[in-house]
């Protein structure tokens, strides 16, 4: 056993340059001693073992500020991490030179809030994924699909039938026109199949 052991912490730090930290730190002011939250962007991880450190950076009326925590310093009391950051540096020391919502970092889409301040045997346990429910809904798709489609093949249906209709009607009156062209002209075979063309 190292005598560098003794002196880590039980939860390690799982947050990364870009995220938005809230540090928790004890300051002592007389003989009081009281718990300051420092919440920024964090800019640089630097170190490691007892040495590592990370740097917080906000901006305060305008103003930046920056912090350097030591990791496993115990004045440290404990880090929740606000949102994860998407970057591709290891040091953004680019947002010195940004005001206002340039300063601001993109957020990661799968963004959560974690306390690394209790024990991970503390935590819930997930629950277990529920894999009828995602065979029923699997199995529901095709059933909504065959349902949309049976309803175009009826709403179609119903065009068909309609245009068939509108076929036999004039259909009919063309018969009829000429039935009543032939009783007219009274000869065997009617001068045109159309009423209103003329032979």
């Amino acid at each position: 056993m190292s005598w560098q052991e003794k002196y880590f912490k039980k939860t390690k730090l799982v947050f990364s340059v870009g995220d938005v930290v809230k540090v928790s730190a004890k300051v002592r002011e007389g003989g009081k001693e009281r718990i300051q939250v420092f919440e920024g962007t964090v800019i640089r991880r630097k170190g490691g073992a007892l040495n590592e450190t990370f740097t917080v950076r906000k901006l305060s009326a305008g103003i930046g500020v920056e912090k350097t925590f030591l990791a496993n310093s115990p004045t440290v009391d404990k880090v929740d991490i606000v949102k994860h950051g998407d970057v591709r540096r290891a040091r953004l020391f680019y947002l010195r030179d940004k005001v206002g919502k340039e300063a601001r970092v993109k957020e990661r889409e799968e963004m959560a809030k974690v306390s690394l301040d209790a024990a991970p045997e503390a935590a819930a346990p997930a629950a277990p994924r529920r894999r009828t429910r995602d065979r029923s809904l699997r199995a529901g798709i095709p059933v909504g699909i065959l349902a949309v489609g049976v309803g175009v093949a009826v709403i179609g249906g119903v065009e068909l039938a309609c245009s068939v209709g509108r076929a036999a009607i004039n259909g009919a009156l063309i018969a009829a026109a000429n039935f009543r062209e032939y009783a007219r002209s009274g000869s065997d075979q009617p001068r045109s199949s159309h009423p209103l063309r003329k032979g």
